[in-house]
């Protein structure tokens, strides 16, 4: 399930927040167990939290695309972790 929700057209901010809210304690409350799906507990990860640490250490050093090579991913990902949209959850 994808924790990033899209806003629902006809609807302003403030009702799509209240739409997220419900649907997180939705999961919450009825799929407490399930694994976290963030990082390396999702099961399609290639990276891991090391892995992520290390990219954005490199960002200015090396060529996006020199780095996705070297993890076997897309310059997209590379771009996206070191602007922090993804991984967002590590320092």
């Amino acid at each position: 399930m994808n924790e990033q929700w899209r806003p629902v057209s006809g609807f302003t901010d403030a009702d799509n927040l209240l739409l997220t809210n419900s649907r997180q304690e939705h999961r919450l409350r009825f799929h407490p167990t399930q694994p976290s799906t963030t990082g390396e507990g999702n099961s399609h990860a290639v990276l891991t939290a090391e892995d992520v640490l290390t990219i954005r250490g490199q960002r200015g050093r090396k060529i996006q695309d020199a780095l996705a090579r070297e993890y076997g991913v897309g310059q997209r990902t590379i771009s996206k972790i070191q602007l922090r949209v993804t991984w967002r959850h590590l320092p």
